[in-house]
């Protein structure tokens, strides 16, 4: 016999879905004959399956403990990181007042006051290291906020956020390391919840990831960015100029093995703030997309806000707001009419991304996730509501502005608002 008090990570779930996850090799027929013959039973009370769970309740199992063993796949942990060379970043843990969560821009943005070299991240070694090495990220380096609800993290390029492989080692796992070594998560605790990133990044895409340490933080923010609710906001170079804000709107068509995408009928720009209306500049840029055969069933639409901060000498820097959020939108998106992001050689320029390898050391594409705006918010979480968070941008990033934009410290509080 086995009873379990439910805590705040197993709450709002239903009885059946608990024990589906508790036992969870046992076929439905099984449960469903335990919640019938009061094997499995809530408060003492015979249940259906369907009853939702509260902090405090206790869900009790009158299986002999043979049974529930041989119903139960054991949890399969093992850090995959190199924790042990780690834990000594975590240090004290960051905690920030929630009265006092908006950061200041000109302390968060001004890093290109800092070292000018180029960061590992950016250069051709960097991007090796962080592939070969199972290093966990997740310290107060890159943690941007974090309470016993959420972490935002500024995630550098080259980081994985979810596993492609098996043997991969994401932020995912990452999450889970950095909470065990906290103590604020066991190894028991995973056979009934996982705590996991909400939004998700390309590979070599940095900046802002949001993870929920709770079920219900996760359940709270996979609705508001499902919703579109909380606004995002990237920051990127681009090839060529662009002078007035634009809204680009289209259909996005992957490849038929999922690695490259494709905008089709690009129908609309919006030009400036009277709404006038352009075709698109089809410009042809080559890219590894020319070759490949892409699945017309997989059409999406999708929407990008792009807003030009600064100009000089043929690249553009650029405010973008992901209004849809789709596989490699943006750099399709900004490809598909001719302003490809720098460093981006699956959609972009060779010979243009060439050049700023050659000289920065730019091995991937010049695109971080740099602004998360929160919606009004209800509940546990409503403390973050209307809160702003910025990711500081890599140091590659920075140099190449300082280097190109020689007014740069006053277009600072423009381009952050």
């Amino acid at each position: 016999m086995v009873n379990r008090e439910i805590g705040k990570n197993e709450a709002g779930q239903s009885v059946y879905k608990f024990s589906k996850k508790f036992l969870n090799l046992a076929p439905d027929s099984f449960l469903y004959k335990m919640f019938r013959k009061k094997n499995i039973v809530l408060n003492k009370k015979k249940v259906t399956g369907k009853e939702i769970l509260n902090v405090g309740d206790n869900l009790s199992f009158f299986l002999a403990d043979e049974t529930i063993k041989s119903f139960q796949k054991e949890v399969d942990y093992k850090s995959q990181g190199d924790n042990k060379s780690n834990l000594s970043l975590y240090g004290i843990r960051k905690k920030v007042d929630k009265n006092n969560t908006t950061l200041d821009y000109q302390e968060k943005f001004n890093v290109w006051e800092k070292s000018t070299k180029s960061d590992s991240i950016g250069s051709n070694d960097g991007l090796k290291k962080l592939e070969n090495n199972s290093k966990n990220i997740i310290c107060n380096e890159n943690i941007i906020y974090e309470d016993e609800n959420i972490l935002l993290l500024n995630k550098p390029a080259g980081v994985l956020s979810q596993k492609s492989r098996d043997n991969d080692y994401s932020l995912v796992e990452m999450l889970i390391d950095y909470m065990i070594s906290q103590g604020e998560l066991s190894v028991t605790d995973l056979q009934t919840f996982h705590p996991s990133i909400v939004n998700r990044l390309d590979r070599n895409t940095s900046g802002l990831i949001v993870a929920g340490k709770t079920l219900f933080a996760l359940q709270e923010l996979s609705r508001i960015f499902k919703s579109r609710e909380i606004k995002k906001y990237y920051l990127t170079l681009v090839k060529g100029r662009i002078d007035k804000k634009i809204v680009l709107d289209g259909n996005l068509q992957k490849s038929a093995d999922g690695n490259f995408v494709v905008v089709d009928k690009v129908s609309k720009i919006y030009l400036g703030n009277e709404g006038e209306n352009k075709e698109p500049n089809q410009a042809e840029v080559k890219n590894e997309g020319n070759n490949k055969e892409f699945n017309s069933k997989s059409n999406t639409h999708i929407e990008t806000e792009i807003i030009p901060l600064l100009f000089s000498d043929n690249i553009t820097l650029l405010k973008v707001h992901l209004i849809t959020g789709k596989t490699h939108q943006i750099r399709a998106h900004l490809g598909s009419i001719g302003h490809p992001v720098v460093g981006d050689y699956k959609y972009g320029d060779r010979k243009f991304n060439d050049y700023y390898k050659r000289k920065y050391g730019v091995k991937a594409q010049l695109l971080h996730s740099y602004q998360l705006v929160f919606p009004k918010l209800k509940g546990e979480l409503d403390y973050l509501s209307d809160k702003e968070y910025f990711a500081e941008i890599p140091k590659v990033f920075a140099r190449i502005l300082k280097d190109k934009f020689e007014d740069l410290d006053n277009y600072i509080s423009r381009y952050l608002k």
